[in-house]
């Protein structure tokens, strides 16, 4: 993953930047396209997709996936960061993270099976 971002040792690097949300990271979208290839590959058919994540004029989807607004009701969830606080979403899993020098830039959550909507 390239990234356009620089977090020196003094910052503590791309991981300590992202744990503790000290500053903005991937503030130009960096790891939204890889995770929509993520749940564009992984995503059955006509599965729902809420976007997390700013900006998301950089995330192209399937076709077929219908993007939703609540995340609580979507089968995957593209969250970042930037502009956002960390989600709890108890009927989710992590299933990818985008990362830069360990620093995670992008998260998606899966449904569990089983899980109601």
């Amino acid at each position: 993953m390239d990234y356009l971002d620089y977090y020196n040792e003094v910052a503590g690097g791309p991981k300590a930047a992202s744990d503790r949300r000290l500053f903005e990271i991937a503030w130009w979208g960096e790891g939204l396209k890889e995770a929509a290839e993520f749940v564009s590959r992984a995503a059955p058919e006509g599965a729902t997709v809420n976007i997390h994540a700013h900006p998301t004029h950089v995330v192209h989807l399937r076709s077929d996936l219908k993007r939703v607004p609540d995340a609580k009701v979507a089968d995957f969830v593209i969250h970042n960061n930037l502009f956002n606080p960390p989600i709890k979403l108890p009927t989710h899993r992590t299933a990818y993270v985008v990362r830069a020098n360990g620093g995670a830039l992008v998260w998606v959550y899966q449904r569990e099976q089983g899980a109601k909507k």
